[in-house]
């Protein structure tokens, strides 16, 4: 049925029903185990903990970290104490690097997940510390490559904000070409200074 003048329906969708066909034939291809599977291997479920030495092999590199801490950050223009939202608690993680076995590839998509007590993982610069800045340097995007590729040792600083009724457990690093293996360093709650 179409109005006075007006285009018939399978004339205006065309487009659409010819867009379904891949759709459909990728629908027909991947059968569920196969998404399962995909799904499966994207999530990190596969622990690499630190060695004797508090080392972790991981991506091409070694890890350790170096300190998990209340977060000392301050207002830019005034470099008076940042005003967190009610209820939150900064927590900054530093990680040191060992030499990146090839700096363009290792460690791609790598991201920080601090864990609580509870389980619950939050991941690394939030937006609520958008206009906020370290005591002593500003904040940026966590980079898990060296500035100079030929360097031995280089650090990343990580920034959470968790529930100040909780405390960190766990620190993890992802990068999504080593996934399911994540690496994970435990960390005693209670051991951790005040904020």
């Amino acid at each position: 049925m179409t109005a006075a003048g007006g285009r018939g329906w399978w004339r205006r969708n065309w487009w659409g029903l010819l867009a379904l066909v891949p759709v459909l034939v990728t629908a027909v291809a991947l059968s569920p185990n196969d998404a399962y599977e995909v799904w499966r291997t994207a999530q990190p479920r596969e622990a690499v903990g630190p060695d004797r030495d508090g080392w972790i092999s991981y991506g091409g590199t070694r890890l350790r970290l170096a300190a998990v801490v209340p977060a000392d950050l301050r207002d830019p223009d005034t470099e008076e104490p940042y005003q967190l939202p009610p209820g939150l608690q900064a927590w900054q993680a530093t990680v040191t690097f060992g030499r990146l076995a090839d700096p363009d590839n290792s460690l791609l998509g790598c991201a920080f997940l601090l864990e609580d007590e509870a389980g619950r993982r939050f991941g690394d610069h939030p937006t609520e510390l958008g206009g906020a800045e370290l005591a002593g340097g500003s904040i940026g995007p966590t980079i898990c490559r060296p500035d100079e590729p030929e360097d031995d040792t280089f650090e990343a600083i990580a920034l959470f904000l968790l529930p100040e009724s909780t405390r960190p457990a766990a620190l993890l690093l992802t990068a999504s070409d080593q996934l399911p293996a994540y690496a994970r360093f435990e960390l005693d709650p209670a051991a951790l200074p005040a904020g």
